[in-house]
């Protein structure tokens, strides 16, 4: 780093030289009077000197970001650990969908249809519904059924407790193993499609789980290749 910012500086200040110099010779014509020539030598190799530190700093450039890169790949499980997630990747089809989910996370935030807190990094969870009022108690239970191989069907039955109070713009947070993707378009929950944000964790739009009743979610994830 310490090569590439000297070359880079070296190469702005020699282009800043020549670039006065030319500015204060082409003001002042008569100042040069029998001195073009030196004047002209003095622009180039300024300009010159710019461009040959411009191309040192590239090879600079290319190592600082090599060794970054280094740094890590050598350390990037000790950086998940510092993130807080405990759960390690168990396959690189895995560790790549959670750096790309995390690299989203960072630049991007919280998807806007996000409902209530985001899950917990102690891996994957049990499914969790979230709705309005943000009080209310939403149940939640699992079923699961392999069908045709390398699919996996889950069905999510959403239950309203309450009896007398309907729960509005319900968000289910689900997350599928690692190595498997959600299948899009695969979400229906009463036969209607269900609108689907997020990548692992997957959140499914639910809409309105009336008083005292359930909803049935059901998606299919899948193992790529199969």
């Amino acid at each position: 780093k310490t090569s590439f910012d000297f070359m880079i500086n070296a190469s702005f200040l020699s282009a800043g030289s020549a670039l006065l110099l030319l500015l204060l010779g082409l003001a002042s014509p008569g100042a040069l009077a029998g001195e073009w020539l030196p004047w002209a030598m003095e622009v180039a190799v300024f300009a010159a000197g710019a461009y040959l530190f411009y191309l040192g700093s590239i090879s600079r450039a290319a190592g600082w970001g090599a060794t970054v890169k280094s740094a890590f790949d050598l350390y990037r499980g000790k950086l998940l650990d510092q993130l807080g997630f405990k759960q390690k990747p168990g396959s690189m089809l895995g560790e790549r969908a959670l750096w790309e989910a995390i690299s989203r996370q960072m630049i991007y935030g919280d998807p806007p249809a996000h409902v209530g807190s985001p899950p917990a990094y102690g891996g994957p969870s049990s499914p969790s519904a979230r709705g309005k009022p943000s009080v209310a108690e939403l149940r939640v239970t699992r079923a699961m059924a392999s069908a045709p191989p390398g699919r996996t069907r889950v069905m999510l039955r959403v239950g309203n407790p309450d009896k007398e109070r309907d729960v509005k713009g319900v968000v289910v947070t689900d997350v599928v193993p690692e190595g498997h993707l959600y299948l899009w378009g695969s979400a229906r929950a009463a036969g209607e499609p269900v609108q689907v944000t997020g990548s692992n964790p997957y959140r499914f739009e639910l809409g309105t789980v009336p008083a005292g009743s359930e909803v049935v979610l059901e998606y299919r994830y899948v193992q790529p290749g199969k």
